[in-house]
């Protein structure tokens, strides 16, 4: 018996509408999404992604990861992004896998809501704000990365069907995305041979399935949902393990980039002459023909101009959103780091063999 599911929800909002069309940004807000089978063999490309800047989310599963891996594994030297993660628990009869991580850029000011873990089965829920848009009728975003194995007992499809229940709400969109290893349900005629909880789920909360090609040889494995009409461009893309990797906009505009606001550095300042600048002006002169007001608004503009002169300004950082003993940490390791690379073959001792 087959389970017909509407293919297009009916979005609480009209995005197509010529008053949103005209606000949008030419810098749509991307998401990447992969499935790994082990991030730690993939470093590399996920350094390639943070770099780029081009994807502010970037959601994945079959991790591998363990409580033994660092977060710096994901996010690596890219302290602007802050990464979620819910590893499998390990256990000796089944082993290593599963596992999902969701990495933002901090302009979206992500926040963990919770996760869910079942039998062989893993999910994350991140909250992203996006209040930096006025003409938008919400000011978050839900998104949840999901890995279900194909070894899953039904009965975690269900855990996760009433997790889900209590976190779709109707003052944000929800996006679900990740391997879900339901291959014998037909996504592009939205129908399956048998019944299936996560079908009913997407008929009972209008959820719309994007993905429109298979991502593993023809089955349709990873998959994207969401409940509202603001995702588009849906397209494969290389592969970082045996399935396709997708990506995908949203029809929001990304977050404008944070400017640094400088302040003065006064441990690095040059107190002599700051000394002498107060020292040796005639403050009987400067303040004779003034009263207390005008005496104040000298006083101050005279403290400003010469810390004006005498004290640096700080400059952006990388490590800026990092506890100071951690940047004393990091700047000491890039000081020794460069120091070596300075050196010539000659400053190293060596040791010469025998012939």
């Amino acid at each position: 018996m087959s389970v017909a599911i509407p293919l297009v929800s009916t979005p609480l909002v009209n995005f197509s509408s010529p008053q949103f069309r005209n606000s949008r940004s030419p810098d749509p807000l991307s998401i990447f999404y992969a499935n790994c089978r082990s991030i730690r063999s993939k470093s590399h490309h996920l350094s390639f992604l943070l770099s780029s800047f081009k994807y502010r989310i970037i959601s994945l599963c079959e991790t591998w990861l363990d409580v033994s891996d660092s977060d710096a594994l994901l996010i690596g030297q890219s302290p602007e992004f802050l990464s979620f993660r819910n590893d499998r628990v390990i256990s000796d009869e089944y082993g290593r896998g599963g596992g999902v991580a969701l990495i933002v850029h901090n302009s979206l000011s992500p926040a963990l809501v919770s996760s869910f873990s079942s039998l062989l089965f893993e999910a994350i829920t991140v909250d992203l704000h996006i209040d930096y848009r006025n003409d938008l009728p919400f000011r978050k975003i839900r998104i949840i990365t999901v890995y279900r194995s194909p070894s899953s007992p039904a009965q975690s499809l269900s855990s996760f069907i009433a997790y889900l229940t209590h976190l779709l709400s109707s003052d944000l969109p929800c996006i679900i995305l990740g391997d879900f290893n339901l291959p014998h349900i037909d996504w592009l005629g939205l129908s399956s041979p048998s019944q299936n909880d996560l079908l009913d789920f997407v008929s009972d909360h209008h959820f719309s399935q994007f993905v429109p090609f298979p991502t593993r040889f023809n089955n349709f494995l990873d998959l994207v949902f969401c409940d509202r009409d603001i995702i588009h461009n849906v397209s494969p893309l290389l592969p970082i393990s045996d399935h396709l990797s997708v990506g995908f906009e949203l029809r929001i505009p990304s977050p404008p980039p944070r400017h640094h606001v400088p302040s003065r550095v006064y441990r690095l300042a040059d107190w002599t002459t700051i000394n002498s600048c107060f020292f040796n002006h005639d403050w009987t002169v400067a303040l004779r023909d003034l009263n207390a007001t005008d005496s104040f608004i000298y006083f101050v503009e005279f403290v400003n101009n010469v810390l004006d002169s005498c004290v640096p300004l700080s400059k952006p950082s990388s490590l800026c959103r990092y506890p100071r003993n951690v940047k004393i940490l990091f700047s000491n390791a890039l000081e020794m780091s460069n120091d070596e690379s300075s050196m010539g073959p000659d400053t190293y001792s060596t040791t010469s063999t025998p012939a």
